[in-house]
């Protein structure tokens, strides 16, 4: 991690908001299953009691009509229990069709079940939306490398230009310019030896890359009668690992640069 933007705290806030209002919905969905299982048990109880009543009042619907038969008791009583009886047979019908509601795929179609796991997948999604945000308020290095420049300061505000110089420097490079009239001679795979006032010793390296367009001259000589609008071809030349050891430090050291053709095995 480089850098971190001032919004972040406010971020994590936000992810750690997220993750209180998922553990609530989980909760809300365990609360609701719960007492969805209470109300089928309840209900299985109430059916059991409403059996037990419709084979009682069956019963005493028999025992009034052998009485009933035998002149004991009178019209109106027979049709009391018949009632009763029947009644008590549609009592249990509607302690069954409540039943039924719990039997099967009951989490699925039961409408409270189903409006709880859509609040828990919502508050999933506000979370993974928190931990992306809280992502982008922090500026992470591509690759392993080292850092060559602050642009900004903590506390202020980053320009067009960035935050920060980063770059791998354990394989530095050199880019050069060549005369238009001079390429034809470079191919790839060719030594270089580098050579810079600031060191103590040459570099090496192989030309790796040869551009493709031809340009104005960017660096300027010293030499007051050397040629400042000349056209020119930017290469790329890979130094070798100790080379790169020695140039770490020093990126965007002027160089001078003397090619030497690659050896053809065949020639040897």
């Amino acid at each position: 991690m480089l850098a971190s933007l001032d919004n972040r705290p406010s971020l994590e806030a936000s992810v750690e908001a997220a993750k209180a209002e998922i553990a609530v919905s989980e909760a809300s969905l365990r609360q609701v299953q719960l007492s969805i299982t209470a109300s089928q048990v309840e209900n299985e109880a109430d059916l059991n009691r409403s059996k037990t009543n419709a084979d009682l009042a069956q019963a005493e619907l028999e025992r009034t009509k052998s009485l009933f038969a035998r002149k004991v008791v009178t019209q109106a009583q027979l049709d009391r229990a018949e009632a009763e009886a029947e009644s008590a047979l549609l009592d249990v019908a509607r302690k069954v069709a409540t039943l039924q509601r719990y039997s099967g795929s009951a989490d699925i179609f039961q409408a409270d079940v189903e409006l709880a796991k859509r609040k828990l997948h919502s508050a999933a999604i506000a979370l993974r939306t928190a931990e992306v945000n809280l992502e982008k308020s922090v500026v992470r290095a591509p690759f392993d490398g080292a850092v060559l420049d602050l642009l900004v300061q903590p506390g202020e505000r980053p320009s067009s230009a960035g935050l920060i110089e980063f770059g791998n420097t354990r394989e530095m490079t050199a880019e050069m310019e060549i005369y238009q009239n001079q390429i034809g001679r470079l191919n790839i795979g060719d030594a270089v030896i580098l050579w810079a006032e600031a060191l103590t010793q040459e570099l090496r390296g192989t030309l790796t890359e040869i551009g493709l367009i031809v340009g104005r001259q960017n660096i300027i000589s010293v030499d007051p009668a050397a040629n400042t609008d000349a056209r020119v071809v930017t290469v790329v030349v890979t130094l070798d690992e100790t080379s790169s050891e020695l140039a770490a430090n020093l990126t965007n050291l002027e160089i001078l640069g003397y090619f030497q053709p690659a050896i053809d095995e065949a020639s040897k």
